[in-house]
């Protein structure tokens, strides 16, 4: 986002005159100084010939967690930015999340990551996609109907699946351990370790 400062006899200023994307600043500026500049120019113009004709950076930040607004929103400029915000104080309502919870929460995300990845490694994504189908191709010729090479295949698919399973079987517990651990316990354990999935 961009802003348009108060043009103040040579200088610009606040303030803000006009915010928006690049399009909209662009033609602003051009309707202000009849002038026809390039479509680009926040891209290829330095910081400096920006500010030049009163175009500078603009940013609305989001309240912190645990902050709340007071006051009436005020523009701040400095260098190249134009920053609006009100002032935030410490929320009198706000209850911060439990450590050990948000821990927990985020080892399990590890496991569920971890597992996709050594899934991953196995079977791509791809080649799921190909032994699904072969499957439900096979199922529907009936197992009596099968070649000697199509039984071949469902048995390598059948080898790959069953690591598959193991991997997830595996996941499930890690899950379930990390909802029985202590908090000491869950600030040492790392379920990316290769030990930890054996």
């Amino acid at each position: 986002m961009y802003a348009v400062l108060t043009k103040n006899g040579n200088t610009y200023d606040l303030p803000v005159v006009k915010t928006g994307n690049s399009n909209v600043v662009i033609k602003h500026i051009q309707e202000r100084d009849d002038v026809t500049y390039q479509a680009n120019i926040v891209r290829v113009w330095s910081k400096d010939e920006l500010k030049d004709v009163g175009i500078v950076r603009f940013s609305e930040p989001k309240v912190p967690t645990g902050k709340i607004e007071s006051g009436s929103k005020e523009d701040t400029l400095t260098s190249y930015e134009v920053t609006r915000k009100s002032v935030w104080i410490d929320d009198p309502d706000y209850v911060a999340p439990d450590p050990e919870a948000l821990l927990r929460e985020s080892l399990i995300k590890i496991i569920k990551t971890e597992a996709y990845e050594r899934i991953i490694q196995i079977i791509p994504e791809w080649k799921q996609r190909n032994l699904t189908a072969q499957a439900a191709q096979l199922a529907e010729k009936g197992r009596v109907n099968w070649t000697a090479e199509e039984l071949a295949a469902w048995d390598a698919g059948v080898l790959i699946w069953d690591q598959v399973s193991v991997i997830r079987s595996k996941s499930d517990s890690l899950e379930q351990s990390v909802l029985e651990m202590t908090y000491d316990e869950l600030k040492e354990f790392d379920p990316r370790l290769d030990e930890v999935w054996v």
